[in-house]
């Protein structure tokens, strides 16, 4: 009996346990029953909601999951670490990235190449591929058929208010985007869960004022696809930054540097210190005395921050740095439109649209500078001034160069997308098609002043006397060199991509309780590059060409066990104009315990030429001219077996004479291959604490490179072919014969590339009283980075050290020490970024105490270290303010040699910012 009893308490128990409290439960000693009555069930057939969308898209892969596998190595930007971080642009979120170096910047490099700011996964940039929600982008629309490259997509066209989320990929050579992703995949995904209207507000406002920037957008959404069937967004933002001058930033703009080398003092002059000043500069040689004279010079010693001229009595040289800007103007349109409508079940529509309008203003351009001789007469101008100075005015030449702001270059940039597709789930398959077409151009213009119109002509008299006093508002002379200034069209690039891709991916099989997944798909492209040159630039030639890729790609992922998952991949290319290529990979995640797995992938890459760099074009043209050239023995040696022109008496190598760079395609490049290699784990002991490190490596053969000019004259007998004659005439006054001066060709050739280097990621998260404090490290440590100029050639290094080949330096360290405060209602934030010295590029410098010139060589560049602090505040539910302070020390690059943009000077700004310390206030409010 009481078996029995027990039995019925069971299953009372159990009945309560399945009916959640929601059932009538009537006790077991009750003699009568009650009964309820309910109202009657009506099941209505209702088809399923789609719920494809649940499913994962994994950026390098063509497969969609129900998770995420870990396999490759992605680190994710999400949006509130965007805002936390206080960045403004998209590209200042991909080059804070430890990973990303050696990109092209804002500064003056970005400006040479016509406003091109890029991202260079592990110090390349041609290897990175960038994607907007996971399809490209038309390249930079101005292509080089030799010189820095830059056919990779310019980061300022894409909108930071649109942006959900940015998906790095650090492993190359994906099967799904292409082959030519060498370094990895940079995929900016937009928003999608927008509703109703947003408004931003940013200011930034560098240290002393200058250079202030502020950026404003309005976002707008309607709908969600599951419960509405459709969903639209539209983004548009709009950004301004104020030209910042090189004269507001001391560290990149000084004429003269002084500095200590094993405990000696020294000092060298700016590339930019020049002879030409204004006033002009009266130079008399003679066998008995070497005379200047200057307006600058006064007392003793030269005024107005102009430079002592060494070993000449009266000579003031200038500084020519201060006229030029470090950061352009620039003003920024840019829209952005998406949405989705689901068709029926299982497939959905979806478009997006992308415009960007770009406008950068520059003061990079030297006014012309001329020389001639004075003219020997009582009357003449100069005459009274150079015997009162001691000169001979029967030997004397002047060298003027107007002083006025430098003329400024202009870039009037376009980038737009259009796609449209269908994605879903039919017959099991996850597919997806797209259409899409987007193109870049780009407009180049500079102003040029005329100065030849007031009769300032080279090798002319000086017709007027107020070239010999300062060019200010009280010189005449001053606001009649302004107006010669005329704005002029000088070149116009555009490139266009037509793409379409279809990919599908399905469970094709079971194994220990895993799906077996493939994923295959096509893509078509079509590539034009078109480049001319305009009225100021007629002389240069200009190119253009396509080229049409068609490419097919397989996935399979095979659950090898229940914690083991092994992924293949294979992917043809077919180019039209450099052949076909198969490239595949493997990858494989290994879950040894819930808390930890390793992963690891190893796959081939190809990349073609761009379409402008085979092209041979009739004539080469000038790409570059160097100032001051040595003629050493070898070089003299290598000049005097070339063949002058007709009517030339020979060729010659002229010491402290300009030496011309001509240019020009090459057929001969070839594809460059690679190899690429990941290995890693991800730990995760608590729920509170992550690690992770991937140890990577890339092996590349024909990397494409511009040959050096450094290394062509420090080895000219090993280059001789790279040595031409100059092919215009050259007269000599004396003996009134005509002769060839030497001159360099150059152009893209292949060489050979080996990088390895290791990936760190450490989270750690601690609930407290206060709120929750994060702590945070993100580090790349190159382990190795080296070229070499072909196979039988030695391997040169550019790690920790400038490299004449890759003109570069890696740098061996990079990382950033986060540490946060998160509250329900207000967070913050201080990062510290940290990037490792290195030894600094060759120089010749004039030692103070003996006044004699010394090679420096290997000098200790030290490291770089900066804090941002930021903070972000919550008001209500709808309004966001931050606020912040970048660069709070206020710190400056240290003195370097080596400068990334190539015109500043003592400093590199690819190790850090010249804006300084940066106050920085932003607003978010939602309706």
């Amino acid at each position: 009996m009481r078996a029995k009893q027990s039995f019925f308490k069971r299953q009372r128990i159990l009945g309560v346990v399945i009916c959640g409290g929601s059932c009538a439960f009537v006790g077991a000693q009750s003699t009568e029953m009650s009964v309820t009555t309910y109202p009657p069930v009506h099941v209505v057939e209702k088809p399923l909601e789609y719920r494809q969308f649940e499913k994962v898209e994994i950026t390098g892969s063509s497969i969609v999951r129900k998770e995420q596998t870990l396999a490759l190595p992605v680190r994710v930007i999400t949006r509130q670490e965007i805002d936390k971080k206080g960045h403004l642009s998209v590209t200042q979120v991909v080059q804070s990235l430890t990973q990303v170096f050696n990109s092209v910047d804002r500064t003056q490099s970005g400006n040479l190449l016509g406003g091109f700011n890029n991202g260079a996964l592990h110090g390349m940039p041609t290897g990175t591929l960038v994607l907007l929600n996971g399809r490209r982008l038309a390249p930079f629309g101005i292509q080089n058929i030799s010189g820095t490259e830059v056919a990779q997509v310019d980061l300022d066209s894409l909108p930071l208010a649109a942006v959900d989320r940015i998906e790095v990929l650090s492993d190359g050579a994906s099967s799904l985007y292409g082959t030519d992703a060498i370094a990895g995949v940079i995929n900016v995904i937009t928003r999608t869960d927008r509703q109703g209207v947003e408004i931003t507000a940013d200011l930034s406002r560098p240290q002393g004022g200058v250079g202030q920037a502020w950026r404003s957008s309005l976002s707008w959404g309607r709908g969600q696809l599951q419960r509405d069937g459709f969903s639209l967004r539209l983004t548009a933002e709009i950004d301004e930054e104020k030209a910042m001058g090189m004269s507001d930033r001391s560290a990149g703009s000084q004429g003269r540097v002084f500095f200590e080398h094993q405990g000696n003092p020294f000092h060298i002059d700016s590339p930019k210190v020049s002879s030409f000043t204004a006033p002009a500069l009266l130079y008399s040689p003679s066998a008995k005395n070497n005379k200047m004279w200057s307006y600058l010079f006064k007392d003793g010693q030269c005024t107005h921050e102009s430079i002592s001229y060494r070993g000449f009595l009266g000579g003031c040289k200038v500084n020519l740095l201060p006229t030029y800007d470090l950061y352009p103007d620039s003003q920024n349109r840019k829209l952005h439109l998406s949405g989705e409508y689901r068709l029926h079940e299982g497939a959905t529509f979806f478009a997006e649209g992308l415009y960007t309008r770009q406008k950068t203003n520059m003061a990079s351009l030297d006014w012309t500078p001329i020389s001639g001789r004075l003219v020997n007469r009582v009357d003449s101008v100069g005459y009274s001034e150079a015997v009162a100075q001691g000169l001979d005015p029967a030997n004397a030449f002047y060298f003027f160069q107007p002083d006025l702001p430098a003329l400024q270059r202009t870039r009037d940039k376009t980038q737009w997308r259009a796609s449209v597709g269908v994605k879903g789930e039919i017959e099991h398959w996850n597919y997806q098609a797209s259409l899409y077409s987007a193109r870049s151009q780009v407009i180049t213009g500079a102003e040029y002043g005329d100065i030849g119109r007031l009769g300032l002509i080279k090798s002319t008299p000086l017709p007027s006397a107020w070239v010999l006093l300062p060019l200010d508002a009280q010189n005449p002379l001053t606001q009649q060199i302004l107006d010669t200034r005329q704005w002029q069209k000088d070149r116009e690039g555009q490139t266009q991509l037509t793409a379409f891709d279809v990919r599908a991916s399905k469970a094709v099989g079971e194994r220990d309780g895993k799906d077996v997944l493939l994923g295959l798909g096509i893509e078509g492209r079509q590539e034009k590059a078109i480049t001319r040159y305009l009225e100021a630039s007629a002389a240069f030639p200009g190119f253009g060409d396509q080229r049409h890729v068609m490419a097919a790609h397989g996935e399979l992922q095979i659950p090898v066990t229940s914690s083991w998952d092994l992924i293949a991949s294979l992917r043809h290319d077919a180019y039209s104009d450099v052949g076909g290529t198969t490239n595949g990979k493997l990858a494989s995640r290994l879950a040894i315990s819930p808390l930890w797995a390793v992963r690891g992938s190893w796959g081939s890459g190809f990349r073609a030429p761009s379409v402008g760099q085979t092209m041979m074009l009739t004539e080469p043209y000038v790409h570059t001219v160097l100032s001051g050239l040595s003629c050493t023995p070898d070089l003299i040696a290598v000049t005097n077996t070339l063949t002058p022109t007709a009517g030339s008496s020979g060729v010659y190598c002229r010491n402290n004479k300009s030496m011309r760079v001509f240019t020009n395609g090459n057929p001969d490049l070839k594809p460059e291959t690679s190899e690429q290699m990941t290995l890693g784990f991800a730990l995760t002991p608590t729920r509170n604490f992550s690690i992770s490190a991937d140890y990577w490596r890339v092996q590349m053969k024909n990397t494409l490179q511009f040959e050096s000019w450094t290394q062509v004259l420090a080895n000219p007998l090993q280059n001789t072919n790279q040595f031409i004659p100059y092919p215009e005439l050259v007269r000599n006054p004396g003996s009134n014969t005509q002769y060839n001066d030497v001159a360099l060709l150059l152009k893209m050739r292949n060489l050979g590339m080996s990088v390895k280097g290791l990936d760190v990621d450490v989270r750690y998260r601690k609930p407290g009283d206060w709120g929750r404090w994060l702590l945070g490290l993100q580090a790349t440590y190159m382990l190795k980075s080296k070229e070499r100029q072909s196979e039988t050639t030695e391997w040169t290094t550019d790690l920790a050290a400038y490299s004449s080949a890759t003109n570069v330096v890696t740098p061996r360290w990079r990382s950033q020490w986060t540490l946060g405060l998160e509250r329900s209602d207000v967070q913050w934030q201080m990062v510290i970024h940290h990037t490792t010295g290195y030894k600094d590029k060759d120089i010749t410098a004039i030692r103070v105490d003996t006044g004699k010139s010394e090679v420096i060589s290997s000098r200790k560049v030290p490291g770089f270290v900066t804090a941002d602090v930021m903070g972000l505040f919550k008001v209500g539910t709808h309004t966001q303010i931050r606020t912040g302070v970048v660069n709070v020390t206020n710190r400056m690059p240290p003195l370097s040699f080596y400068s990334a943009n190539g015109l500043s000077w003592g400093v590199n700004s690819d190790q850090g910012s010249l804006r300084g310390r940066t106050v920085q206030l932003g607003l978010t409010h939602k309706f």
